[in-house]
């Protein structure tokens, strides 16, 4: 069995000078749509309304930009995780043809897609230590170390659901 669909990432809406045309580069009717819309979960939110007007389903997972102000040239990152995810849940539930990722897997035609924005480990060289790693990512992000460490925790429990996920879909 196959599908097809458009995956889209890193769009980044906030930084063009005209509207991204998701129409003129639409070649099938599920978009896979890997995060980083926007630097701010509300205009990411506008995004994906657009992309779910043009298609029969949408399948997000979130990206870090979607975790950031939202402010063009300022890369602080809003803290409050858990306010971010329930914002971008509370809208992607008034799209209908939307699914959240992070909620847990989709399956179309016995084909199932899983997600997860884990990329925030901050282990930024293999062979530095942790404590290292984190000092280095909370410079570098003009945050504190337990701000960065918490990134790291939520990536590891990320990547913990990811294998519960795919260990139930194998079971089942």
């Amino acid at each position: 069995m196959s599908i097809t669909f458009d995956f889209m990432s890193d769009i980044h809406v906030e930084w063009w000078d005209e509207p991204y045309d998701y129409a003129a580069h639409k070649t099938a009717e599920i978009a896979l749509v890997g995060g980083d819309l926007a630097t701010d979960p509300q205009l990411a939110l506008v995004e994906l309304a657009k992309i779910s007007a043009l298609y029969e389903r949408v399948l997000f997972v979130d990206g870090n930009h979607e975790f950031r102000t939202g402010k063009v040239g300022n890369y602080a990152y809003d803290f409050d995780f858990d306010g971010v995810e329930q914002t971008l849940r509370e809208g992607i539930a008034q799209l209908p043809n939307v699914s959240y990722l992070r909620d847990g897997p989709v399956i179309i035609d016995d084909i199932a897609f899983v997600g997860r924005n884990g990329h925030w480990d901050y282990k930024l060289f293999p062979q530095s230590p942790y404590k290292e790693s984190v000092t280095a990512a909370s410079k570098a992000l003009q945050a504190s170390f337990n701000e960065v460490a918490r990134f790291s925790r939520i990536a590891q429990r990320d990547a913990l659901e990811l294998q519960r996920e795919i260990a139930q879909l194998s079971a089942d």
